[in-house]
């Protein structure tokens, strides 16, 4: 690299500051104190919001609990629901079944009946 001062890119990039921007010692130290103040606030503000995001986070957790319990009662209810739906259903299945045999019985014997009287219409008849 060439640094003699022929050099436009060297030449150009040498800023001498103005006497306005040069900072006492206290100045300088305020500045300091000020943006320690600002960051010193700042990580208060963080902190505050760290609690409430772990205060929010442990509501969260038992509010997931709540539900999760919750969620297994009714899984529980509905599963004995369907279980009891379906005991109903086999016991009504089985009362059908018997049902229908004693009316097909009854239905022979009427049957068996109306011929015996039809018998008796012919051979008093007769």
């Amino acid at each position: 690299m060439n640094l003699s001062p022929s050099s436009p890119t060297q030449i150009e990039s040498c800023h001498v500051l103005p006497l306005s921007y040069v900072v006492t010692p206290e100045e300088r130290f305020e500045r300091i104190e000020s943006i320690l103040l600002q960051n010193t606030s700042q990580m208060a503000t963080l902190l505050e919001a760290q609690l409430k995001n772990e205060q929010l986070m442990s509501e969260l957790q038992a509010v997931r609990q709540k539900t999760h319990k919750q969620l297994d009662e009714f899984v529980r209810d509905t599963r004995a629901s369907i279980e009891d739906l379906l005991q109903f259903g086999m016991e009504t299945f089985e009362l059908v079944a018997e049902n229908s045999t004693y009316i097909r019985g009854l239905q022979i014997e009427n049957r068996r009946i109306l011929g015996e009287l039809r018998d008796r219409q012919r051979n008093n008849q007769r």
